[in-house]
């Protein structure tokens, strides 16, 4: 995640407040998906961000 968010700073005109905000959503989400989705599953399951789906973004 934290590439993400160095990337947005070096591409992006973003203030530092947006991407502080931006990486905190992220975190949100990446703990929503690794423990919603973990209760389903045998395996642990971690948060790949170009793993994510639109129909999982949806039901978060």
């Amino acid at each position: 995640m934290q590439l993400f968010i160095n990337d947005l700073e070096s591409s992006e005109d973003l203030s530092a407040k947006t991407l502080t905000q931006y990486a905190s959503d992220l975190r949100h989400l990446a703990n929503w998906y690794e423990h919603s989705w973990h209760r389903h599953q045998e395996e642990e399951i971690h948060f790949v961000p170009n793993e994510i789906t639109t129909p999982t973004l949806i039901h978060y």
